[in-house]
């Protein structure tokens, strides 16, 4: 290659990297104003950890594992100790992980041609809309998806170096890898299968490199256990002693929120039919990748890809929105889709050369990412600016009750992320989370037990998750509002008290008080209205 040719190429790949770079920013600027009700969730738990409590949703009730991102609970608990915003803080680190990913994206591609491909498949990681939402939102989506995929990347930096007969380096960096294993399984209950999908990747390196003879059949497996022994060793005794101190603190090793998104009487395929759009166009790309060179980065790519998609099968949609959970299997399929399609530019053109092929993906995935920047600019300011109203009625509600009642008092309410965060009181998580009894018998998620439940002790507040304003229409979510509503001790014992929302939301929360909890509440709903009684 001539040296004008060159750096004609570096040029280009400088300033689409530049591109990649503002438009991520961009992304993240558009939609910082959106936080997900679930990261309050886990900031109740840091709340009550950091004032000596321990990790439980209600103080002097039994712990429940409500939340699904350990890792997160403890960096909001080290904000709030070191007293700092906890919430910017998680957004912070959503944020740099989402960037984060798209600096590690080269790791997976060829030699020669790293830094397009891997610009390339950030411009197609990011074309999806909820990626920056997602990544700014408080909740763990990006972060998990980084720390998988630097494993994997640790996982194939340590085969390379088994190759290149530098046994001390590859152990270091499996050993790594293995630590990175540990983080992910304390970042997202699935996280141990970021070590399932190296094992598997490493299984195929002893597969490949070994010939049919008995001799080579055990240095294929001798390749195999050098790449799984350290991963495993590293990360599996922190994790069992995680799980032993889960067990005997929780009584359970499988969390609540788990037990609840499993039970799911509707279509199983939900969540996957969703993800379907979003991964098609990989896959095609990513089985030519594993057919010409089933190593360890793209054999694990595939393998916790597959793993992540798998589990979503049968998990309730409710919980799913944006895709959140499929987010990270989504980063390893653009990876490896786009190194599939460097195989494929290879031997359809082969004298253009790895650079030249690579600048050509680059500038083609780069028109499809700006292409569409408008669209996931406007989707990201109106997320933030929904969701961002939808906050401060929360926050009004939820310092409507904090005036009136003290920590002793007991709520019944859904969304209760911001509502648990900016209250003492106890509260019964009417969707499930944070709920021990909701997803076991013999409540086993049936609305009408769970009605029952609720009213076997009256609580001093319920509130009704309505999609009017003007009138109660309780929401269908799990039949839980519904039941309740129509309860004879609800119909009997409570009345209005105050009714929060926002103009034109469809998410509007009535406040019912028990009567013998409370003198002089509001009997006219239109004056309830505002939030006064």
């Amino acid at each position: 290659m001539t040296a004008p040719r060159r750096w004609l190429l570096g040029l280009t790949v400088a300033l689409l990297a530049l591109a990649l770079a503002v438009q991520a920013l961009a992304l993240l600027d558009a939609t910082w104003g959106f936080t997900t009700d679930d990261a309050y969730i886990s900031l109740r738990y840091a709340r009550h950890l950091v004032a000596g409590e321990g990790l439980r949703w209600n103080v002097g009730e039994a712990p429940v594992e409500g939340y699904s991102n350990f890792s997160f609970v403890l960096a909001g608990a080290a904000a709030l100790a070191a007293g700092f915003d906890p919430v910017l803080v998680l957004k912070l680190l959503g944020a740099a992980s989402m960037l984060g990913v798209l600096l590690l994206l080269p790791a997976f591609e060829e030699r020669g041609a790293r830094a397009a491909l891997g610009l390339a498949a950030g411009f197609l990681w990011l074309r999806y809309p909820w990626v920056p939402i997602w990544s700014a939102s408080g909740f763990e989506t990006a972060t998990y998806a980084l720390v998988a995929l630097a494993a994997l990347a640790l996982a194939g930096g340590g085969a390379d170096a088994l190759e290149r007969a530098e046994p001390a380096r590859a152990r270091r960096a499996l050993a790594l890898a293995g630590v990175l294993v540990l983080v992910a399984a304390l970042t997202r209950p699935e996280g141990p299968l970021v070590g399932v999908a190296i094992a598997a990747g490493a299984v195929a390196e002893g597969v490949r490199r070994r010939p049919g003879t008995t001799d080579g059949r055990r240095a294929g497996w001798r390749r195999t256990w050098a790449i799984v022994a350290p991963v495993a060793l590293v990360s599996a005794v922190p994790y069992a002693l995680y799980l032993g101190w889960k067990r005997a603190w929780f009584g359970d090793l499988i969390p609540n929120s788990v037990r609840c998104k499993a039970i799911f009487d509707g279509d199983p395929w939900a969540l996957l039919r969703d993800a379907l759009p979003l991964i098609a166009w990989t896959l095609p790309l990513a089985a030519l990748a594993l057919a010409w060179k089933p190593d360890q980065r793209r054999v694990g790519l595939a393998a916790f890809a597959a793993l992540s998609l798998a589990i979503l099968h049968g998990a309730d949609p409710i919980l799913g929105h944006g895709n959140r959970h499929a987010l990270a299997a989504y980063a390893a399929l653009v990876a490896l889709g786009v190194a599939g399609a460097a195989e494929l530019a290879a031997r359809a053109l082969p004298r253009l050369g790895a650079p030249v092929r690579a600048a050509v993906l680059l500038v083609i995935a780069a028109a499809l990412g700006l292409s569409a920047l408008e669209p996931r600019l406007r989707l990201a300011r109106q997320t933030a600016e929904a969701y961002s109203g939808r906050e401060g009625a929360r926050r009004e509600l939820a310092a409507w009750l904090e005036a009136r009642y003290d920590a002793e008092a007991r709520f019944v309410l859904g969304d209760c992320g911001v509502l648990g965060y900016f209250t003492r009181a106890r509260i019964v998580d009417a969707l499930c989370l944070n709920s021990r009894e909701m997803p076991r018998d013999p409540i086993r998620r049936d609305p009408e037990a769970f009605a029952r439940f609720v009213f076997e002790r009256p609580p001093e507040v319920v509130v009704l998750s309505s999609s009017r304003p003007d009138r109660l229409a309780p929401r269908p979510d799990y039949g839980v509002y519904p039941a309740l509503a129509r309860h004879p001790a609800f119909e009997s014992q409570y009345r209005l008290g105050a009714i929060f929302g926002r103009p034109g939301d469809d998410l509007v929360y009535w406040t019912f008080e028990r009567q013998a909890a409370v003198a002089g509440a509001v009997a006219d709903p239109a004056a309830a209205r505002s939030g006064a009684p």
